[in-house]
């Protein structure tokens, strides 16, 4: 609620922020002369209201984030030995950056070539057809980045959750090595809900992804040898 508040008030600004990559789509299809004729609308008399309501509340979420990993952690850390919330405690730096990574790829990354893309399919008027152009509107704008930021950040806290099941002995290095077909399935499918419904940003969210997941599996495979030279 306080993360809220404080970017409610500054919403419009955080919507400016957000709207960049669009922009730089806009130019880099029709230049800089584009951004005069290709701005943002809302149709209904309360929409652009709604969309500072949710744009505070994804500010929120975000700046709330290593406040909700370290509440998750306390509800945690009292079923841990000692030696468990030494090794749990770099998890609390690594988790936040990783979400911050997933974030970036999707504002620096993966909305600008989305919004190229889309540009991309307007259609000039011509003697004899009707021109295609694209019109958007604040809500549907703004629904999709933040949907691409969180998806993006969540999905990237794979490797941590990897880490974790191996080092509650739920999952070992083998299992996750073994599983490695299903689990590229598997990410292609999640990709495909998390992003917008086009092949591109599907690619660009499950490769990355691809790399987190065998990289949490070496890291386990990692902490496995470390403890058995420890055991013995």
């Amino acid at each position: 609620m306080i993360g809220f508040a404080v970017c409610f008030v500054f919403a419009e600004q955080i919507y400016v922020f957000l709207l960049r990559p669009y922009e730089q789509a806009v130019v880099a299809v029709r230049g800089p002369e584009g951004l005069k004729s290709m701005g943002m609308i809302f149709t209904g008399p309360m929409e652009f209201f709604i969309v500072k309501v949710k744009v505070a509340l994804f500010g929120g979420i975000c700046i709330a984030f290593p406040m909700i990993a370290y509440q998750a952690y306390r509800f945690i850390a009292p079923g841990l030995y000692s030696h468990e919330k030494k090794a749990f405690y770099p998890f609390l730096i690594i988790s936040p950056l990783l979400f911050a990574a997933g974030a970036a790829m999707a504002y620096y990354a993966v909305m600008p070539t989305l919004m190229q893309f889309s540009l991309r399919q307007e259609i000039p008027a011509g003697a004899t057809t009707a021109a295609v152009s694209y019109l958007g509107r604040v809500a549907d704008y703004t629904g999709t980045m933040t949907m691409l930021i969180l998806g993006f950040g969540i999905c990237f806290q794979l490797p941590v959750v990897q880490v974790l099941l191996g080092r509650a002995g739920l999952v070992s290095a083998e299992q996750w090595f073994s599983m490695g077909r299903y689990a590229i399935v598997g990410i292609f499918a999640v990709a495909a809900v998390v992003t917008p419904p086009d092949i591109l940003s599907q690619i660009i969210l499950a490769i990355p992804l691809c790399i987190l997941y065998y990289i949490g599996a070496w890291v386990v495979k990692a902490s496995e040898k470390k403890a058995d030279k420890e055991a013995a």
